[in-house]
């Protein structure tokens, strides 16, 4: 199969099914490789390709080779879309989210603010340090205002108060002068 007929497929199969089965087809590539064979739903959906647009995946190596390495596809959602629901999109859509609607649903939903936050104390609290989510507090320390970084390492520090010497460091490491403004860390009881 060549880039030409690749594109058509991945293509075909976002403009006819849309974004949720695109992924779906992207992230079983490794699986369904593995098993040598399509699960029903592949074969579902590759038999409604072929009736809607006479693109041909009829094989586990046609289709590895159009998905393998395809890019996840994200959806298309407004602000008010956004901050109706922003866990649910923070979290579960793949959708791309500019920096000021994080910072907006941030002020304006305390249950957004509530779940981010428990995310990171319970990541705090099985295992000190924030290294698996500290892309996540990168983008949130680049967008919230400095004074709502604190509150969410205060809230971790409160739930997690057993820990604050490990966490603390990737706070450090990301907000780096800016620590001067950070409570100074507790001393161990």
């Amino acid at each position: 199969m060549d880039e030409s007929q690749r594109q058509a497929v991945l293509g075909a199969v976002l403009g006819h099914f849309g974004v949720d089965k695109y992924n779906r087809l992207v992230l079983a590539v490794k699986d369904t490789k593995r098993h040598g064979k399509f699960r029903y739903w592949q074969d579902e959906l590759f038999s409604d390709l072929r009736a809607k647009t006479g693109l041909n995946i009829t094989t586990v190596k046609d289709y590895v080779e159009a998905f393998h390495k395809a890019p996840t596809a994200t959806k298309e959602i407004t602000l008010e879309q956004f901050l109706a629901e922003p866990s649910r999109y923070y979290y579960m859509e793949p959708v791309n989210l500019p920096n000021d609607w994080i910072a907006q649903a941030w002020e304006q939903s305390e249950e957004f603010r509530q779940n981010v936050t428990y995310e990171y104390a319970r990541e705090a609290s099985k295992n000190g340090d924030l290294g698996s989510v500290a892309t996540s507090l990168r983008r949130l320390a680049s967008v919230l205002p400095i004074n709502r970084s604190i509150e969410l390492y205060c809230a971790i520090r409160d739930l997690s108060p057993h820990r604050e010497s490990e966490f603390r460091r990737t706070f450090e490491r990301i907000f780096r002068s800016r620590m001067a403004k950070f409570p100074p860390a507790r001393v161990p009881e």
